[in-house]
């Protein structure tokens, strides 16, 4: 069980902050284990790599998070959640102006696998 937990899947979809005067961005996504179980409660810390500036969020019910209004730049994200070690994804990209192709498919990055 502990194997299975120490790895995790993290979903994130960058995307333009939508309405915010074009000069910020989004992180959503959705933690997950290799199963693609959803992960409730897992702990979301997102830093942004130039500045520093540290942002935490607890993933829903649906293991869903959403990181709004943040400045353009690359992050590096942890995700920790209990039973399992910490994950890492790095340089994921917010931009303005347009959907980020961080990876897979529209918008979207599988990592942490």
């Amino acid at each position: 069980m502990r194997l299975a937990t120490s790895f995790l899947a993290i979903l994130i979809l960058v995307l333009p902050g939508l309405g915010q005067a074009g000069s910020t961005g989004d992180i959503r996504g959705t933690v997950a284990d290799p199963s693609n179980s959803r992960i409730a409660g897992g702990i979301v810390a997102l830093v942004n790599d130039a500045t520093g500036f540290r942002y935490e969020q607890t993933t829903d019910s649906q293991g869903q998070f959403d990181f709004e209004l943040l400045p353009p730049g690359a992050y590096t994200a942890r995700v920790t959640a209990e039973g399992m070690s910490p994950q890492l994804s790095q340089n994921l990209r917010v931009t303005v102006g347009g959907a980020n192709d961080a990876g897979r498919g529209a918008g979207e990055r599988h990592g942490l696998r």
